[in-house]
């Protein structure tokens, strides 16, 4: 399977963040000099430094479905619940608006919700939620 391809794969069915799937697939096939090869040396830097910078964003998750995480990592549990709403809803704006397409899901900050979050970010029109523990979907 094409490296591109395992690491859609990988996002896909673990759920985990970008830059661990990025990591392991290049570990795994034993690419930690990847040198200029033109389809790995795009995720080259997101796997060394652990994050991707907004001048590359569209190029290293272009071809992943994105979903609001908050503005600022806010915690469900400690956070107001409007004020949460709002900064999950202000990051989904900014992701359809960057990558000028829809923003169905949600990835809980520390994989922390509460009931009360869930039925806001349900109304609020997002399709599913994603924690470290599941994949449930919000309007189960």
């Amino acid at each position: 399977m094409p490296y591109c391809e395992q690491i859609k794969k990988e996002r896909y069915t673990n759920g985990s963040r970008v830059k661990a799937v990025i990591a392991k697939v290049l570990n795994q096939n034993d690419l930690a000099n990847i040198g200029d090869d033109p389809v790995l040396s795009r995720y080259k830097s997101a796997a060394h430094s652990g994050r991707v910078g907004k001048d590359r964003m569209l190029e290293v998750y272009g071809d992943f479905e994105v979903a609001s995480h908050c503005d600022l990592h806010e915690d469900a549990r400690t956070t107001d619940p409007q004020a949460f709403l709002k900064s999950a809803v202000t990051s989904r704006k900014f992701l359809e608006d960057f990558f000028q397409k829809e923003c169905r899901g949600f990835a809980w900050p520390y994989g922390a919700y509460t009931d009360e979050t869930v039925k806001l970010l349900n109304e609020a029109g997002f399709a599913y939620g994603r924690t470290t523990e599941n994949t449930d979907d919000v309007t189960a």
